[in-house]
């Protein structure tokens, strides 16, 4: 049977989705599909607790030198994991190689000083790495162009003049950034197994989407992004979804 890998973005657009996901992450409302006897083998690495995790998402927001729009996302919700049945089958070593593979690539991809929280869960059917991103990104000093009014002409009508105006440089708010159009999602589905694509875990397998394409994207749970399968007819772009993306890809 093939064997897929699959990662998964959600855009937490307000503090309060924040701490809604946080507080099914660490367990502080009640989990159903979440095995009560298992859940202290749960590993957490950053903030703990949904209350810690929006002091440290409003942390890092501090930085941020922009007013921040009502519409800005507040963080990013990361699940990586891959088919129950590589879970099954595999060693201790393949299952701690894969969590910490992914950790690096989720620090060397969004910043290490972004990722506020990463959490490992082994209280479900099948583990999975759960992370926030604080999509903080760093402003370069720009140069911009502006016509002023600097005065009057004898006919009555304003005389403008084109001046140059320096923008200081800073930090902003921008999901966008990592998530928005399909280059930007094609690049991360391709760099994220790249590191983990040597045995002992999954070879580098089918693109999501293809050029001329759709592209299925929607999941919203664990269940539901396992059933994903690169031959499935495809039904969306993800660059339509404003508000989740779950790509998944297998071994050939």
């Amino acid at each position: 049977m093939k064997q897929f890998a699959i990662l998964r973005f959600s855009k937490l657009k307000s503090l309060q989705n924040v701490a809604a996901s946080g507080q099914h992450t660490w367990r502080e409302r009640d989990t159903p599909n979440a095995d009560p006897q298992r859940t202290p083998r749960n590993k957490t690495i950053g903030a703990k607790g949904s209350i810690q995790l929006v002091e440290a998402i409003k942390a890092r927001h501090a930085v941020v030198s922009e007013k921040i729009s009502a519409t800005s996302v507040a963080a990013i919700e990361v699940l990586a994991t891959g088919s129950p049945g590589w879970w099954k089958k595999s060693s201790q070593q393949n299952i701690s190689y894969f969590f910490e593979r992914t950790a690096e690539w989720l620090n060397e991809t969004f910043g290490d000083e972004n990722v506020v929280s990463m959490t490992i869960h082994f209280d479900e059917t099948s583990p999975h790495l759960v992370a926030y991103i604080s999509p903080v990104i760093e402003v370069a000093s720009t140069t911009r162009r502006r016509s002023i009014i600097v005065g009057t002409n004898p006919d009555g009508t304003k005389r403008r003049e084109t001046k140059e105006f320096q923008t200081a440089s800073g930090y902003r708010l921008s999901a966008a950034h990592w998530l928005d159009g399909r280059k930007k999602l094609s690049r991360l589905q391709t760099g994220f197994p790249s590191p983990i694509s040597r045995p002992p875990f999954l070879k580098a397998g089918v693109r999501r989407w293809r050029r001329g394409q759709t592209a299925r994207s929607r999941s919203t749970t664990t269940r539901e992004a396992h059933s994903c399968r690169p031959h499935r007819p495809m039904t969306r772009s993800p660059a339509v979804s404003p508000t989740w993306v779950t790509m998944c890809w297998g071994t050939p």
